[in-house]
């Protein structure tokens, strides 16, 4: 029995290969999106899921309260924090800090081969036993006791010893703390997704010997620069955990007592890749607002797939109904055509997952390269990919079989054979699932407007400064001796003033399109005893040419003229406005105090806002200080002409000065394109997958609207008789799209509206929802209904209506 359905099946699908192929090719497409876009999804998902106790770690969030600024959240907390509330807190089992080196990025020397790293982290000697990544080589629990050793990550050892053993060699790492060595003890794998990179783990006691206060810094409560986790005891109550913060702040924080300006937030670790964007994270995470509107569309391409197959489907189900008359006339019961179809599904489904895989693995690297990400076949192709194919398959027999299978198997015997039942079918069913496809291609449509024009207006927003022709240079800072950086980039900025091209030479500690690096309080300098006075504020280190160099506006006063202008201060707008000034002239010849700075500085200057970071933050309080630790980037406007050779021999210059040190540049552009990589790459991937659940869309519209001619194509041979003209023709059909088009789309409006309003509260500039998208959604759907319809009914006129009606 079952290989006679089988057969029969085959045949069936055989015998109509045009919609088969149609069925498969569709299909394959939706799967294919839905399972790329599942699987990525279920990556990100599994961030930092693969420790033991995932779920009872916690990373303590620095919350700090400044006075006409919005609190300040950042991902670091002070040294001293994590020890504190181990001794105060029963519920903390065990506590790891994971601190980036200073400046972030080193390099690592072996036998006068250098290897740079932009992932360098101190780690506490329990961090092995904290966190489960998995120790290749090595004892927990001793690898990273002692002063000077260090584990390496997997494929940094690879890079550095290739098949060499790496344990109990000795490298050399350079970083912003100077030249130390260190004894490689261990090597573990760093493959496992995590928002922790580390391509060197290094013994935080090591910090004892580079810090000046040495062991003093576990008690420390001055700088905010150091990530701690922390793990709970189960069963631990959060929200009674939290009420517990503010007796040990006022215990150990110093002038802070009593002052409430400072808190502590727990952060659980399995949430922090997709939805933490704090300052200070160890690295760029991802977007759960991203993931989940890729679902989203996953789900839409698979469901408008399925919809899809039952229009094409159904549209040549009157070519069948004298085939279902027949069986059932010869005995077949419902039972036996259920299955007969349900099989027809399962086949089509299964050539369609089949196809969905090779479409699969073929696109994973092209859409890698397009939208510019880690993206790797082994991140999808991978066991647990075989039994989601399976599901899906099932599914979507169940889900896209179903319908035509109670449809067909319904006919009666009199009513099939004459054709009638078959026409008469189509039910309020088929309309609701038509509005459901027009209502999410709708949402589509509408939401890639109004995401391209969101992007276009950050990327394309006049930033306030000029940065026309400008070529950064990384000097990198591995030097101990602050003064002796300051002179190497001076020799550097010298030589590249004299070549020929070169306009300006300027340096800087951060540039345009960075977030700045240096961050602390700050008062008047009448108001620096009140600890609920201080001011959180940004410090950049400028060259006294910098804010020439980009043109800066200056609200009031001056520019850095002179060498003991490295006593004074200009600030920005936003600045001006958090310590209270009334305008910019009344800020002049005040003083003010800065951490990290030792010195009073007088105010000689406030400069206009402008765009330093992502437009998804607002302008941040800033200062420009004149001193000279913390110099890392030179900028230089050069003539484009110039620009090829000038590479070449500021590399040279560059290799001099700074040997055994890599040269590593940028195009201004390219850099302030950074600042919106992640909306960039989702738009590209949103658009694209958009568009093919779009195209899918409209291939379900071709069988709607072949359906609707078949099922009239009596109605228009009479009217053809009888003189009516194509264009009456035409609109008689059209219209019932028309109104399926309509509601659609008025159901898509809210769903539109309110996730594009999720979506655009992320940033602090942004465009208006623009009530022309739904409307050009709507039009845009209209014209493709009546595309389809003009064309069938096209076709269809050309018949001879005797033909037509000569069966009457």
């Amino acid at each position: 029995m079952f290989k006679n359905f089988l057969l029969t099946s085959w045949r069936s699908i055989k015998t109509k290969p045009g919609i088969s192929i149609l069925n498969v090719f569709s299909l394959a497409i939706g799967i294919a999106v839905f399972l790329f876009i599942f699987l990525y999804a279920q990556r990100e998902w599994s961030f930092d899921q693969f420790h033991k106790d995932a779920e009872r770690i916690y990373r303590v969030v620095f919350v700090r309260y400044n006075p006409g600024q919005e609190p300040y959240r950042g991902a670091a907390v002070f040294p001293g924090v994590g020890s504190a509330l181990k001794r105060e807190l029963g519920e903390i089992e065990e506590v790891c800090r994971v601190v980036p080196v200073w400046g972030g990025k080193g390099l690592l020397v072996y036998e006068e081969k250098a290897f740079e790293s932009e992932h360098i982290n101190y780690v506490d000697t329990s961090f092995f036993r904290f966190f489960s990544f998995p120790l290749l080589e090595g004892n927990p629990n001793t690898a990273l006791k002692e002063a000077h050793t260090a584990v390496l990550s997997q494929m940094m050892a690879h890079r550095i010893f290739g098949k060499e053993s790496a344990i109990g060699k000795r490298i050399t790492l350079r970083t912003r703390d100077g030249e130390q060595n260190y004894e490689i003890t261990g090597i573990y794998d760093d493959t496992k997704p995590s928002h922790i990179k580390g391509d060197i783990l290094l013994s935080f006691s090591t910090l004892y010997t580079i810090i000046d206060v040495g062991t003093v810094i576990d008690n420390q409560w001055n700088w905010f620069d150091y990530p701690t986790y922390v793990k709970l005891h189960a069963q631990t109550n959060i929200d009674l955990l939290d009420k517990k913060f503010p007796p040990i702040i006022n215990k150990y924080g110093n002038e802070r007592v009593n002052s409430k300006v400072v808190d502590f937030d727990l952060q659980p670790l399995t949430s922090i890749h997709l939805y933490s964007n704090l300052e200070q994270e160890i690295a760029v995470n991802g977007d759960g607002r991203v993931v989940n509107f890729l679902m989203i569309i996953a789900l839409f391409t698979l469901g408008i797939a399925w919809i899809n197959y039952i229009n094409l489907y159904t549209a040549k189900a009157t070519e069948r109904a004298k085939e279902v008359g027949i069986r059932k006339t010869l005995g077949a019961n419902r039972s036996s055509l259920l299955v007969q179809f349900f099989l027809e599904a399962a086949l089509v489904n299964l050539a369609a997952i089949l196809a969905a895989l090779v479409i699969l693995w073929l696109a994973i690297p092209l859409i890698a390269n397009m939208s510019a990400s880690e993206m790797q076949v082994e991140h999808f192709i991978k066991p647990q990919l075989f039994p989601i194919a399976f599901m899906i398959w099932l599914l979507s027999t169940v889900f896209s079989g179903l319908y035509p299978s109670l449809f067909l198997s319904n006919f009666s015997p009199l009513k099939a054979l004459t054709q009638r039942g078959a026409i008469s079918a189509s039910g309020n069913l088929r309309k609701a699932l038509v509005t459901l496809q027009f209502m999410a291609s709708a949402i589509l449509i509408g939401g890639t407007i109004l995401i391209y024009q969101q992007l276009h207006f950050i990327n394309n927003k006049d930033l306030g400064i000029n940065t026309e022709n400008v070529m950064i240079i990384d000097t990198h800072n591995f030097e101990r001796d602050d003064h002796q950086h300051y002179q190497k980039v001076n020799v550097l900025k010298n030589a590249l003033s004299n070549y020929n091209g070169v306009h300006k030479v300027a340096y800087s500690s951060d540039v345009v399109g960075q977030q700045v690096g240096w961050r602390g309080s700050s008062a008047r300098i009448n108001k620096a005893n009140d600890p609920s006075e201080r001011k959180l504020v940004y410090k950049m280190v400028v060259g006294a040419e910098y804010l020439d160099f980009y043109d800066v506006k200056f609200l009031a006063g001056r520019n850095y003229q002179y060498a003991a202008d490295s006593l004074n201060v200009i600030i920005n707008e936003a600045a001006l406005n958090l310590y209270g000034f009334e305008n910019a002239e009344a800020a002049l010849e005040q003083r003010m105090i800065c951490s990290g700075v030792q010195d009073t500085l007088r105010i000689i200057g406030v400069v206009e806002n402008y765009f330093q970071e992502s437009l998804r933050e607002g302008f941040k309080p800033t200062v420009y200080l004149l001193i000279a630790p913390e110099i890392a980037k030179v900028s230089v406007r050069i003539d484009n002409r110039f620009l090829s050779n000038f590479i070449s021999f500021s590399k040279n210059e560059f290799d001099k000065i700074f040997p055994q040190t890599p040269f590593k540049y940028a195009l201004i552009d390219e850099v302030i394109a950074m600042r919106h990589q992640v909306e960039n790459n989702f738009f590209k991937l949103f658009n694209l997958f958009a568009l093919l659940a779009i195209f899918i869309a409209f291939l379900g519209l071709i069988g709607l609207s072949h359906f609707v001619a078949l099922k009239r194509q009596k109605e228009v041979g009479i009217r053809k008789i009888l003189g009516s003209s194509m264009s009456k023709i035409v609109w008689l059909v059209f219209k019932d799209f028309a109104k399926l088009v309509m509601i659609g789309n008025i159901i898509a409006i809210p769903i539109l509206y309110f996730s594009a309003r999720e979506w655009l509260n992320q940033f602090a500039f942004r465009i208006d929802f623009n009530w022309m998208i739904p409307i050009l959604s709507m039009i845009f759907s209209i014209i493709f209904a009546f595309i389809f319809s003009f064309f069938n009914l096209r076709k269809l006129s050309r018949v001879n209506p005797v033909e037509v009606l000569k069966y009457e």
